[in-house]
């Protein structure tokens, strides 16, 4: 008894010193997890969170856009003397920000990431770090940029940066040393020819709608679900995707069937670019007016007619989306229309 009446008075000091002093402690990394897990409630939308851009790499935007659309997005956590960090390689855009405003979201096991800022007038293919609150290591899953990514603790892909590349800032583009320089003046080149690259097109006027009535809750929406409840048989996944061609004097239209989208959402813009006989679309989709469900839909578009389109046997969808399980599928035409038999027509 006298013993368990010691570990009391313990216990109660050590509450005490904790509740009087002001100091933080940041000589050790706290210990993962503990957030999120009690209930669907969204945590602290101001959480400590940075980004620095890391690396210039050499080799050419088609390259990561085939990366990104054959494979199922990836963050990784990365865990080092500087704390806790998820990874996103392979990323095209801007080479960094000034004057970072964040915005996050912390809901069950998702951390949602968003921020604005003042691009740099460069862009090239870097990874993107976020340093997280270590209450965040345990998400499973990330959202960036209309983007679900599973994160996974696994090492970073060997073209990746390494922790200790750059110094991670929260609201500065990153100096670079002299290595990061040669990477970054070879990368010009890369981002530059594709810039050029006459395969490569923007679209900003696709249609994307709900195919039928019959929804169901979208997990990434609906805090009382996981992805993982989200299951073939309820997206209609036996129903394979498949890209319908349509052939005019002028353009090359495209419909996308049997894919799975949230409710009442939009295209913001499609980018497009084509190699190996294949199309590779990848789509950022505008939210504003979506709802809180999911339905089977499909997406068309159109193109200026050009040979690498005509021809092209097969087309992968990379909507950043857990639902989409099959996002290659095949091109098939429905009609040709020739020049010789029509006089006057558009698509």
């Amino acid at each position: 008894m006298k013993k368990l009446s010691i570990v009391a008075c313990s216990a109660f000091a050590a509450l005490m010193f904790v509740a009087c002093s002001d100091d933080s402690v940041t000589t050790a990394v706290p210990l993962a997890g503990g957030a999120g897990q009690g209930g669907g409630v969204a945590l602290d939308s101001t959480r400590n969170i940075s980004v620095a851009f890391k690396g210039c790499f050499d080799y050419s935007y088609n390259d990561a856009l085939k990366k990104t659309a054959v494979e199922n997005p990836k963050a990784y956590l990365v865990t080092d003397d500087a704390g806790y960090h998820v990874v996103i390689p392979d990323m095209g855009g801007a080479c960094g920000y000034e004057n970072i405003v964040f915005n996050n979201q912390r809901v069950l096991d998702t951390l949602k990431i968003n921020f604005e800022g003042d691009p740099a007038e460069c862009n090239c293919i870097n990874d993107v770090w976020f340093n997280i609150d270590p209450l965040d290591a345990d998400i499973k899953y990330l959202v960036y940029q209309n983007t679900v990514y599973e994160v996974v603790a696994e090492p970073l892909p060997v073209q990746s940066s390494s922790s200790d590349f750059l110094t991670p800032s929260s609201s500065s583009i990153e100096e670079a040393s002299s290595s990061d320089v040669a990477q970054s003046s070879s990368s010009e080149v890369s981002s530059s020819s594709a810039a050029e690259d006459p395969s490569r097109v923007i679209v900003t006027d696709a249609v994307a709608q709900c195919e039928d009535r019959r929804t169901f809750d979208d997990p990434m929406l609906d805090g009382s679900a996981s992805a993982e409840s989200f299951t073939r048989e309820k997206s209609d996944a036996a129903l394979p995707p498949v890209a319908y061609r349509y052939v005019s004097t002028e353009n090359v239209g495209f419909t996308i069937k049997n894919v799975t989208m949230t409710c009442n959402v939009s295209i913001d813009s499609l980018e497009i670019t084509t190699a190996d006989n294949t199309i590779y679309v990848n789509a950022k989709y505008d939210f504003t007016n979506a709802q809180r469900c999911l339905c089977r839909s499909e997406i068309t578009f159109s193109v200026k007619i050009d040979p690498a389109y005509n021809t092209a046997e097969y087309l992968v969808l990379n909507d950043g989306s857990s639902t989409n399980f099959d996002n290659k599928m095949e091109v098939v035409d429905l009609d040709v229309i020739r020049v010789d038999d029509i006089s006057n027509s558009d698509f």
